[in-house]
């Protein structure tokens, strides 16, 4: 079954690091990326793979888990709708440090390292903004671990 990435657009829009692009900025991105279906139990990633891959929920949710010598499988997070998980992937391609399994029937955004790239190539100012958007929820994630940690002081 083909996806029609316009059925989602309203959805790109709601996500946090595309919140600054304007319909044309979208527009670009969709020439590059592809929306996906996912059914529960599929696994996006798992810990230690090489990464390049990032996946924006449109719809559904997933979690992030570790496996956990001592207690098995370690539930880290659980995204839904308008996260986007992986992005560190495309900006360097590491390991991933968890996996990831969708948990209910899911539309998601693909965006691979390579469309990351071509963005930053042939439109640079869509892709600075996708930047800043990332670096934000980069930022807003350290913040809050940091708060975490100063709670178990």
């Amino acid at each position: 079954m083909s996806i029609n990435k316009d059925d989602y657009l309203n959805d790109i829009k709601s996500v946090p690091i595309f919140k600054n692009l304007d319909d044309n900025d979208i527009a670009s991105v969709l020439k590059l990326a592809f929306v996906k279906e996912y059914g529960p139990g599929f696994h996006l990633f798992k810990e230690g793979m090489v990464g390049g891959i990032m996946y924006v929920i449109l719809r559904g949710e997933a979690e992030i888990y570790i496996n956990d010598q001592q207690n098995g499988k370690r539930i880290l997070a659980t995204i839904g709708h308008n996260s986007y998980i992986g992005e560190m992937s495309i900006i360097e391609e590491t390991t991933r440090s968890a996996s990831c399994r969708v948990t209910k029937p899911s539309v998601m955004l693909v965006m691979t390292k390579k469309c990351f790239d071509q963005i930053q190539e042939n439109y640079p100012i869509v892709g600075i903004k996708i930047l800043k958007g990332i670096l934000t929820t980069v930022s807003e994630r350290l913040r809050k671990c940091n708060e975490k940690l100063n709670e178990n002081k």
